[in-house]
């Protein structure tokens, strides 16, 4: 991305043939030349975009998503070790909602083929409010996501699928499994919760 293709010379100063100093502050994901080719040298660039937006907060320019939308397919040509390294960035971002750019793209359809029937837009636009409010934490952000993966879905198909540790999968699962517990105040009461929960994940 033109943003990630300055150098630094002593002599010359900032050496930026990409006008990405520009692209900086005007707030702008897009690729160095042609996109097609930049997503064509390693697919997982176009997860990186959309990653990059959600730390960044910057927008992505329309060349470079009409690209991703038309390379989409190739994304499962790439791992899901290097895959889950890249929306556990986004989805831990200060813009999770970014992550509507994979249902845009139609990258959803290639990372989660068994969600994107699940999703509609007011399930998306209601997922990606969900992921704003939420606090800054691994297994709640996962778990908030996987509760649109509803239907005959098996929630530890999604995460062992992204080769998530087996912490990570239980926890979600919990919470998952007593998210509309109804808590009370009543001392006798919440010990027994905990107690059916667990300790911390409480």
């Amino acid at each position: 991305f033109t943003i990630n293709a300055m150098a630094y010379n002593e002599e010359h100063g900032v050496v930026d043939c990409f006008n990405g100093i520009d692209d900086l502050k005007n707030g702008v994901i897009k690729c160095v030349g042609n996109a097609e080719e930049r997503f064509t040298e390693d697919a997982l660039r176009m997860l990186r975009a959309v990653r990059f937006s959600g730390v960044l907060g910057f927008s992505v320019c329309e060349d470079t998503l009409a690209a991703i939308k038309l390379l989409a397919p190739t994304i499962s040509k790439i791992s899901r070790e290097r895959i889950q390294v890249e929306l556990e960035k986004l989805i831990m971002s200060s813009h999770p909602d970014r992550i509507n750019f994979l249902y845009d793209t139609e990258l959803m359809n290639f990372i989660f083929p068994e969600m994107v029937p699940m999703i509609n837009d007011y399930s998306r636009s209601l997922l990606a409010d969900k992921l704003n409010e939420a606090p800054y934490d691994h297994y709640i952000r996962w778990a908030l996501f996987i509760t649109f993966a509803n239907g005959n879905i098996n929630e530890y198909d999604i995460l062992r699928s992204l080769k998530f540790d087996n912490a990570t999968i239980k926890i979600c699962n919990q919470l998952l499994k007593y998210k509309d517990e109804v808590l009370s105040l009543n001392q006798s009461d919440l010990r027994h919760i905990i107690v059916k929960i667990g300790k911390d994940i409480f």
